[in-house]
């Protein structure tokens, strides 16, 4: 098989797609600079990917054949609208023995109604059962 590189004329996206580029709050990228971080114009969430960057980058990556980069950056545009508190939460309950099935099972139903994170909810749904085919599930 033979593996396709990533036309590198697409990358930086900031020089392909540098008009189509917003932070998570709506910042175009040429407001984030040392002046206005330096006026206090410039927030944390400001510096934040967004949604539709991360959808690029994986349609770009699906072009030439790298479907699981893809979904990775699928996955990652929808945890754009969930709070970093939460996401540091799954994190913690993804390790092997943190959580019971159940509790796999509600932050997967969690994600998929207060954040419409579908493919993040389904992988953890499919996590869900494979930690309990190898016993890692908290008991």
């Amino acid at each position: 098989m033979k593996v396709r590189m990533i036309n590198m004329e697409e990358y930086p996206l900031s020089k392909s797609a540098f008009d189509k580029l917003v932070t998570k709050t709506g910042k175009h990228l040429n407001e984030i600079n040392i002046e206005n971080v330096m006026m206090g114009n410039v927030k944390p969430d400001d510096i934040k990917i967004s949604k539709e960057v991360l959808l690029m980058q994986g349609k770009i990556a699906e072009r030439y054949g790298k479907h699981q980069m893809k979904e990775n950056f699928t996955r990652a545009s929808e945890l754009t609208d969930v709070p970093d508190k939460k996401i540091l939460e799954i994190y913690e309950s993804l390790r092997p023995f943190r959580a019971t099935k159940e509790e796999l099972i509600n932050l997967a139903y969690e994600l998929r109604d207060k954040y419409n994170a579908i493919n993040c909810a389904n992988l953890i749904l499919e996590a869900a059962e494979v930690y309990e085919k190898r016993n890692i599930l908290r008991t």
